[in-house]
């Protein structure tokens, strides 16, 4: 009975309502973009961060060719360790130009997982003895999840050597994928966003195989290293230490110093990259406090009005036997309302966009800290609908209700 009465109220004052619902629905939407968009630049951000307050450098070795990763620091001084992105090309009976490899730090797998059609990434699979975990691009060889293949890759005399190899995910069409060089990357930012590259088989043509460097191991595969590199130095390392490490280094690539272009100190790069977040989260965060705050303000002062006019009801209600504090729970049903109408508008919005394939400049993705975001802001405006109606009732007596009325 009460919530028949509490949403006859609630339809009483339908235009109010109606007015904040759409309020309430344009915010939920402002918010699952930013927060969605913010979130995915974070995930770009996130395999570099640890490199924040480090010295080093950063170079894309260009035609190198490094049996380990610290090869290409061999001789450096001050060196506290080296991660970079290995290759290899797998020999095929259906891939005429074979299938190629890109083989990940491990912590590179663990802070960094793209976009998958199916399955899994590679973090969440545990290894198999003699047998290789990969994510496998869009292919045409029927590979998915649970495939099985032997593919083999020629040593360094030429002998063909054959691995296990089992699919434990299949990438979407269009991932962002780490290493510049795998897909479509462009090199304009000099910070994280230079380090990804777009894959498209159907653009490349090419089958590609994720795997980390422990999988690599795991059926003794070699690995070249002849992508990105990223040479972190100890604590306390000399201007003259740096310097003499830049012509050690120039000594280790060779003829091919020229061509293996040093990027950027990871200083630089950092710096470079840290603005960029910054930038993006300054391009969104006062949009949606814009939006919040007009929101509440806007509840607030709808909330007033609506219980100005439904004082009068509530003292005949309270007259007829209804508790005066439970006049409140009115409030509590039509705050519900109002938050299952805007989430249903939300979900509308989000259809429209989608009809007018619009997801190529409105990027959502329902991940957790999505939800959480969202139901938190639900539960702010739902308690704002409900204390402002109830601190008024407070105040207030029905039998000075009913006066003031008849004066």
């Amino acid at each position: 009975m009460m919530g028949i009465l509490a949403i006859s109220e609630y339809i009483r004052h339908g235009k109010r309502n109606v007015f904040i619902v759409f309020q309430m629905a344009a915010l939920l939407f402002v918010l699952c973009v930013s927060a969605s968009t913010l979130l995915a630049e974070y995930r770009l951000y996130r395999p570099f961060a640890q490199l924040n307050h480090k010295e080093g450098l950063y170079l894309s070795a260009s035609g190198y060719h490094g049996a380990n990763p610290d090869a290409i620091a061999k001789g450096m001084e001050k060196v506290d360790y080296v991660f970079a992105i290995g290759t290899q090309n797998l020999l095929s009976k259906e891939a005429a130009n074979g299938i190629n490899v890109a083989v990940y730090p491990n912590q590179m797998i663990e802070d960094y997982q793209p976009d998958l059609a199916e399955g899994d990434w590679l973090s969440d699979e545990p290894l198999e003895k003699d047998c290789m975990p990969v994510v496998v691009s869009q292919n045409p060889y029927g590979w998915k999840k649970g495939s099985r293949i032997s593919l083999d890759y020629g040593d360094e005399q030429g002998k063909p050597h054959t691995i296990s190899i089992k699919v434990v995910g299949v990438l979407d069409e269009g991932a962002q994928i780490l290493g510049h060089d795998f897909g479509q990357g462009n090199r304009l930012y000099y910070d994280y966003r230079d380090i990804f590259s777009t894959y498209r088989h159907e653009q490349e043509q090419t089958v590609l195989f994720l795997t980390s460097e422990t999988g690599a191991k795991s059926v003794n595969m070699p690995v070249t290293y002849d992508r990105e590199h990223f040479i972190v130095y100890k604590d306390g390392i000399s201007r003259t230490e740096k310097n003499r490490n830049n012509m050690v280094l120039k000594d280790n690539l060779g003829e091919l110093s020229q061509d293996s272009a040093l990027d950027a100190n990871l200083e630089t790069f950092m710096a470079s990259s840290n603005h960029e977040m910054i930038r993006k989260v300054m391009m969104y965060l006062p949009v949606l406090l814009s939006v919040l705050i007009i929101t509440i303000v806007s509840l607030i002062n709808v909330c007033t009005l609506n219980m100005a006019d439904d004082l009068y009801h509530n003292a005949v209600f309270s007259l007829l036997g209804l508790p005066w504090k439970k006049c409140s729970c009115f409030s509590l049903v039509q705050s519900l309302f109002s938050a299952f109408l805007s989430v249903v508008l939300f979900f509308f919005f989000l259809a429209v966009t989608a009809k007018l394939h619009l997801e190529n400049y409105v990027y959502v993705n329902f991940s957790v800290p999505v939800l959480v975001l969202l139901g938190a802001v639900i539960l702010l405006l739902c308690a704002v609908h409900f204390i402002v109606p109830y601190q008024i009732l407070r105040k207030k007596q029905p039998a000075d209700v009913l006066r003031n009325r008849k004066e």
